[in-house]
């Protein structure tokens, strides 16, 4: 059971990166623990237990991966020891010509057969959440 110390903070809207794909996942943990130790020092956290993420499907990235980078990276910080959890975001297409969102990576839209479709989802990268003991 976690005591009255503990916090789950909500960063407002953290994006890691925009749309740059040829991000690799050192680069991300590297980015990450950047954010994270940035927001511990606000938030005055001594301890950071767990960094929710959320991240589509098309950022390719491995989690397990991404978890030993962060590890790596977090040592003698307030971040060592942390999990890092990832959810995915499944890819979504929006059609240009109808508006209608389906799930998936679609070459035409399954309402209106239209070939003007756009990415609506599936690229995103941000944290989620990050919890943690204040002093």
């Amino acid at each position: 059971m976690l005591g009255p110390e503990f916090s789950r903070i909500i960063p407002e809207n953290l994006w890691i990166f925009g749309n740059n794909p040829g991000m690799h996942e050192l680069a991300i943990a590297r980015n990450l623990l950047r954010q994270v130790l940035e927001v511990s020092e606000q938030e005055k956290l001594v301890r950071v237990r767990l960094v929710a993420l959320k991240a589509g499907v098309l950022r390719q990235i491995v989690a397990e991966t991404l978890s030993e980078a962060f590890a790596f990276l977090a040592l003698g910080t307030v971040a060592r020891g942390a999990k890092v959890r990832l959810a995915e975001i499944p890819a979504r297409v929006r059609c240009r010509a109808c508006g209608k969102e389906e799930e998936g990576f679609l070459a035409s839209c399954p309402s209106c057969r239209s070939a003007e479709i756009e990415l609506a989802a599936g690229r995103e990268l941000f944290i989620d959440y990050i919890e943690g003991d204040r002093k």
